[in-house]
C-alpha cells in the first residue's frame, strides 16, 4: 500500500517525533535505572534496563519506518517488523508449551516413579503377611485337625444319643396318636351335637319369627278393623245407621216433652 507524499511526509514527522519522545524516554528510564542501588532493588533494575532496550529498539524501528515513507510513500518495513514480532511470539509461545509439556512429563515421570516405589512398598509387606499367613495357616491346620478328632469323637456320641432318643421319641409319637384319635372322636361327637344344638336353636327362631309375623299382622289386622269401624260410624253407614236414628228419635221426644212442659 502506497501513500501520498504529502501523506508521507506527514506520517514520518509524527514518527520522528515519536521517536524523539522515546530517545527521552530511554534516557529518563537509564537515570532511574542507575540510580537503584541494593541486592533489593536489582530486579527493578533488571526491569528498567529491559525497558530501555525495548524503547531504543522501538525507536530504531520509527526511525527506519519514518525513512521510508520519506523515500518510498510505503510502510513494507512496518509489516516486516509485524511479521518478525508474531514469529518471536510464536516462538516463544512454543519454547513455553514445550516448557509446559517438559514440567507436566517431569511431573508424571515423578509421579509413576512414586507410584512404583510405593508398589514396591507393598509388595515387600505381602511378602512380609504371606509370610505370617503361612506361619498361621499351618497353626490353623494343626488345630482343625485335632477339632476334627474331638468332633468326630462327639459325633459317634451323638450318634448313638440321637438313636436312643429317636427311640423314645417313637414311642411318645404312637401314644401321641392313640390320644389324638380318642380326642378326634370326641371332637367329632361335640360337632355332632353343637350342629343338633344348631338346628334346634334355628328352628325355634323360626318359629319365634312366625309369631312374631302372626303378632304383626293380628295388630295391624285389629288397626284396619279399628279404622274401619270409625270410618262406619262417622258416616252412619252399615249396623251404625239404625243407631243414629234410633237417637234422632229420642231427641225428636225429649224436644216435643219440653215444648209440652213450657206450655
Amino acid at each position: 500500500m502506497r501513500l501520498s507524499r504529502i501523506e508521507s511526509l506527514a506520517a514520518a514527522a509524527v514518527l520522528e517525533d515519536c521517536s524523539d519522545e522515546l530517545d527521552v524516554l530511554g534516557l529518563t528510564v537509564a537515570l532511574r535505572a542507575d540510580k537503584q542501588r541494593g541486592p533489593a532493588r536489582a530486579k527493578e533494575k533488571v526491569r528498567l534496563t529491559n525497558l530501555r532496550r525495548d524503547c531504543q529498539s522501538i525507536s530504531q524501528q520509527v526511525l527506519k519506518l519514518s525513512s521510508e515513507l520519506e523515500e518510498k510513500q510505503s510502510f513494507s518495513s512496518l509489516l516486516a517488523v509485524l511479521e518478525e514480532v508474531k514469529q518471536e511470539r510464536e516462538a516463544e509461545e512454543m519454547k513455553r508449551q514445550a516448557k509446559a509439556e517438559l514440567r507436566q512429563r517431569i511431573t508424571t515421570l515423578q509421579r509413576q516413579q512414586a507410584e512404583v516405589q510405593q508398589r514396591i512398598s507393598t509388595l515387600k509387606m505381602v511378602q512380609i503377611q504371606l509370610t505370617e499367613e503361612r506361619e498361621v495357616h499351618e497353626k490353623s491346620v494343626k488345630f482343625l485337625q485335632n477339632r476334627q478328632e474331638e468332633l468326630q469323637l462327639l459325633q459317634q456320641r451323638w450318634q448313638r444319643r440321637t438313636v436312643q432318643m429317636l427311640q423314645e421319641k417313637k414311642l411318645e409319637v404312637a401314644t401321641v396318636c392313640c390320644k389324638r384319635t380318642l380326642n378326634l372322636d370326641k371332637l367329632s361327637e361335640m360337632r355332632r351335637k353343637i350342629r343338633e344344638m344348631e338346628r334346634v336353636v334355628m328352628e325355634d327362631r323360626e318359629e319365634q319369627e312366625k309369631l312374631r309375623q302372626q303378632q304383626r299382622e293380628a295388630r295391624a289386622a285389629t288397626k284396619v278393623q279399628e279404622w274401619w269401624r270409625g270410618c262406619m260410624a262417622r258416616r252412619g253407614l252399615g249396623s251404625f245407621k239404625k243407631a243414629d236414628d234410633k237417637k234422632g228419635e229420642k231427641k225428636k221426644r225429649k224436644k216435643k216433652k219440653e215444648v209440652m212442659k213450657k206450655k
